[in-house]
C-alpha cells in the first residue's frame, strides 16, 4: 500500500535550471505540483534507469491536470522487501553532481508521449490526509482545548463521522 509523499525539496527559485525555475518554464508554480499529492492520482515508478524516480499524474487544487517526473527521496512511497533491494537499479540521488544534472537535463527534454509507456503500469493512490489551511487549524484547536479534547485531530474525525452516519441516515 502506498504511503504520502509529503516533504518536497525545492531549489532556490533564482537557480538556473533548477527545479522551481523548470516548473516555471512549463507555467507551473511549486504550490500547484505540491497539491497534486493531496489529491487521488496515478503513479508509475520509471524504472529503466534508477529506482527512486517516479512519474505522477495529478490534479492541482483549481483541478488543472499536471504530470510530474519526481525524485522519491526516502521520505515516503517505495518500500521495497530486503529481496527486492538486492535487485534494485541504482539511486539518482547517488549519482555525482555531473552526471545527476544530465539525468534530470534528459528527463527535462522528454515529450509528454515519451512518459505514456510508463504510466501504462500506473497505480491509483488516494492521500489519507486532508491539508487545511493554518488559520482553520488554530481555530479548531482552540475549540478542541475548549471542548476538552487532547487533540483537534480527534474532534475532527468524530465530526465528521456524525456528519456522515447523518448523511447515509438521510439518504437511506
Amino acid at each position: 500500500m502506498a504511503e504520502a509523499w509529503d516533504q518536497f525539496e525545492w531549489d532556490d527559485e533564482n537557480r538556473k535550471n533548477g527545479n522551481v525555475q523548470h516548473l516555471r518554464d512549463h507555467g507551473i508554480e511549486p504550490n500547484e505540483a505540491e497539491e497534486c499529492f493531496f489529491h487521488d492520482y496515478l503513479y508509475a515508478r520509471d524504472d529503466r534507469e534508477f529506482d527512486d524516480i517516479y512519474v505522477l499524474d495529478g490534479r492541482t487544487d483549481r483541478g488543472r491536470r499536471l504530470r510530474i517526473v519526481f525524485q522519491d527521496k526516502g521520505h515516503g512511497l517505495g518500500t521495497e522487501t530486503a529481496e527486492e533491494g538486492k535487485t534494485m537499479k541504482k539511486k539518482l540521488g547517488r549519482l555525482p553532481k555531473a552526471e545527476r544534472e544530465r539525468v534530470e537535463a534528459r528527463y527535462q527534454r522528454m515529450k509528454p508521449k515519451e512518459f505514456d509507456s510508463i504510466m501504462s503500469s500506473a497505480k491509483e493512490h488516494t492521500p489519507a490526509a486532508i491539508r487545511l489551511p493554518g488559520e482553520l487549524i488554530r481555530n479548531l484547536k482552540r475549540v478542541a482545548e475548549s471542548e476538552g479534547e487532547p487533540e483537534y485531530q480527534a474532534m475532527v474525525r468524530r465530526w465528521i463521522e456524525e456528519r456522515l452516519r447523518r448523511e447515509t441516515s438521510i439518504r437511506n
